[in-house]
């Protein structure tokens, strides 16, 4: 099993006089990790970013902690949204297993996601998320479609006081075959004397872990 180690650093500056929350923020977030190339690889590589960064609360589109998403419902334990992310392309080059084969592209990734406040005090916070991505993957000439991933995650957060917190955050990975397909499919086109014909299934592909200090 392996896992992906990310460490981010995120700083804002509020641009509001409210005293909690602001409507509007803006900042700056910066840092860096070893990232495997791609899910349970055996290769990966330093990455390291810095991007002006900005939050905005607003009752439907929000993008603050849990990231860029449109919320269609929420109560005091649960809420319910339409969430995105992406990752990292790589170059099969650079990692011996995929020597010779195709790069892996951008992925993109949006769908629904269920968030569940499980435990939140004045010092520590219990959270759980379920969602649900249709993935694509794309070099910005070309874009296909990847399947599917279920991804269930808990994030542990410890508040030292009311302006700064700590995240750990713990994730699992399961992928539809055309998903799995993309990243370990070998074809007998791109069957060496060290790299056997390979068909991918369905199923659990790795997990990661991520922290940062806000």
């Amino acid at each position: 099993m392996f896992y992906s180690i990310l460490f981010t650093i995120l700083t804002c500056f509020s641009f509001s006089i409210q005293a909690k929350l602001p409507l509007y923020e803006l900042g700056l977030a910066g840092g860096g990790g070893y990232i495997f190339d791609y899910p349970a690889a055996n290769q990966g590589r330093m990455r390291y970013i810095a991007i002006p960064t900005g939050k905005y609360r607003g009752q439907i589109f929000r993008n603050d902690r849990k990231g860029t998403r449109a919320r269609f419902f929420k109560n005091e334990f649960l809420d319910i949204d339409l969430s995105f992310s992406a990752s990292f392309p790589a170059n099969s080059e650079n990692n011996d297993a995929r020597k010779g084969m195709q790069d892996l592209d951008w992925l993109g990734e949006i769908g629904p996601r269920l968030n569940i406040d499980a435990f939140h005090s004045k010092k520590f916070r219990i959270e759980v998320e379920l969602p649900l991505r249709y993935v694509f993957s794309t070099d910005f000439n070309f874009t296909k479609q990847r399947g599917f991933r279920f991804y269930p995650q808990i994030d542990l957060t410890k508040y030292i006081n009311h302006r700064f917190k700590i995240n750990l955050s713990f994730k699992m990975n399961w992928a539809t075959e055309q998903l799995t397909d993309y990243f370990y499919e070998v074809p007998q086109a791109d069957v060496t004397q060290s790299r056997k014909r390979f068909n991918a299934k369905s199923g659990y592909v790795g997990g990661d872990i991520s922290t940062f200090f806000s």
